[in-house]
């Protein structure tokens, strides 16, 4: 997950996130922000998914 963000840091979508690694289960999730708001963390995914990466906004309380 560290390596993922390394690679997709330089998209101008996430300028100026942080990244957090959050274990679940079996596999280590990378999540960035954080977002203004829902219909930013959506721009963001779907920018990065125009690149070719999987991504899906999640809510943090």
């Amino acid at each position: 997950a560290s390596a993922l963000f390394y690679k997709v840091k330089g998209n101008a979508a996430l300028s100026g996130k942080r990244s957090f690694l959050v274990n679940a289960g079996n596999i280590t999730r990378l999540q960035v922000g954080p977002f203004v708001s829902r219909a930013a963390a959506n721009a963001a995914c779907s920018r990065l998914q125009q690149s070719g990466q999987a991504c899906f906004p999640v809510k943090v309380n």
